[in-house]
């Protein structure tokens, strides 16, 4: 009874499965006489067993994965037996045409006693041991054995839960550390995206926004989480100065319609009646509780320059429209892009003739033509390759409708965008026939 309390107390003091087997192995060999034994641990699931720890006359190794189906042993027959086997003699041929004996020690053992390891009525393993010697162990060594046995289980059940344990807190504690990964680079991007952001739970109330958020909407981080994304203390305007309905704004639309709503114009108006203009995107969180993420681009310089170009066409177009010089424009692909009233007066065409003929056809030679367009081309290959060469100016004639002829003064000038890239060819021409 010493000796097994001795042997209970050792192998279940351990924490790991492969702790609790070689203690295993270590006490029994301390209180039996085994010339080799081993502990098999068995897979319902796949039929299958394997020998993590093998003693075998003073040497450890282990025996992989056998499958039953494929592979019938005596530890496959104490499994499926479910109780003790004792061999008094392997070599033996009435054991051995009972008994399927598949031979893994190096020594040449004669007996065999194997017991199962039941935990809760279900066989997880074989504890076995074999003597070199013929009808070793008699029925107090069986009973201390299975006695044994059921300790293994129940400490081999006890380290796999704990590994079990130990795995779930390391797998938690390695999710806990990615999640604290996340939330750092989330909040770095969050507090300094060059765009405002802003986050709504499925109410609409706004619960987070940036610092930039705060400076593009003109009002505090602590007014905003007092706002709904659709509440009544929005000014805002749609592009053309109308006031915007809460129902076009790109978070309620995107909330309403659960789709990403992108590069909606909005202009929101201050208390001192300036407005600032954002462009606005906004995406459904697809988590419970919450509604819809918010970024906003600050383009207020940008509409201020549209504006700027748009009342500057308007100017020039007024002048060129009024002129009496003819004025004509067209792009690099040859298409007319405006003609001046006054091209009608001076080369004597009506508007509808000149909108079925080009100007320049109607009233230059081929050979003017040629030379237009040879200009034309030498400025474009000026532009591109960034050298600066002054308007070309030249004398053309022209034939009008009724014949007579046009001596024209005319500068040719290139249509140049904000990047540098000719676009297309001004002309201007004015009346110089005495």
């Amino acid at each position: 009874m010493d000796a097994l309390f001795q042997i209970g107390v050792a192998i279940t003091s351990e924490s790991t499965v492969e702790q609790v087997l070689q203690s295993i192995l270590d006490e029994c060999r301390r209180v039996l006489p085994v010339d080799t034994l081993y502990v098999a641990l068995y897979d319902e699931e796949s039929d299958s067993y394997e020998i993590p720890i093998f003693y075998d006359v003073g040497q450890y190794r282990s025996i992989e994965r056998r499958e039953c189906k494929a592979v019938r042993s005596l530890t496959c027959e104490v499994i499926a037996q479910r109780s003790a086997l004792y061999i008094p003699d392997t070599h033996d041929l009435g054991a051995m045409s009972s008994h399927i004996a598949v031979y893994v020690a190096q020594a040449p053992t004669r007996t065999y006693l194997g017991v199962p390891m039941i935990f809760r009525e279900r066989v997880i393993g074989v504890l076995s041991i074999q003597s070199l010697q013929v009808d070793a162990y008699d029925p107090s060594v069986l009973q201390l054995l299975q006695t044994v046995a059921m300790q293994a289980a129940v400490a081999v059940e006890n380290a796999r839960l704990y590994e079990a344990a130990q795995r779930e807190i390391a797998e938690r504690k390695q999710v806990e550390e990615e999640l604290r990964v996340m939330a750092t680079k989330y909040a770095a991007l969050f507090n300094t995206a060059p765009v405002g952001i802003s986050i709504t739970d499925n109410a609409g109330r706004i619960v987070e926004s940036n610092r930039e958020a705060e400076h593009m909407l003109g009002i505090t981080q602590e007014e905003q989480l007092e706002r709904t994304y659709d509440g009544p203390e929005w000014q805002i305007v749609r592009p053309d100065g109308t006031p915007m309905p809460a129902n076009e704004y790109a978070s309620v639309r995107a909330f309403q319609e659960q789709r990403r709503v992108d590069n909606i114009e909005m202009g929101i108006v201050h208390s001192d009646g300036s407005i600032s203009w954002i462009s606005v995107n906004a995406v459904p969180i697809p988590l419970d509780g919450y509604g819809v993420a918010i970024a906003y681009t600050d383009i207020t310089e940008r509409k201020h320059a549209e504006d700027a170009l748009r009342h500057s066409e308007q100017r020039y177009r007024m002048l060129a429209d009024n002129v009496h010089d003819a004025v004509w424009a067209r792009d690099l692909e040859g298409n007319l892009i405006y003609v001046s009233p006054s091209i009608a007066r001076l080369w004597g065409y009506s508007r509808d003739e000149l909108a079925r003929r080009s100007p320049e056809g109607a009233a230059f030679s081929p050979e003017a033509m040629k030379s237009i367009r040879q200009r034309a081309r030498r400025l474009q290959r000026a532009a591109r390759d960034n050298q600066l060469l002054p308007d070309e100016r030249f004398d053309l004639s022209l034939r009008r409708n009724d014949d007579s002829v046009l001596l024209m003064d005319v500068l040719l000038s290139p249509l140049i965008d904000a990047g540098g890239d000719v676009t297309g060819f001004l002309f201007v021409g004015r009346d110089v026939t005495e």
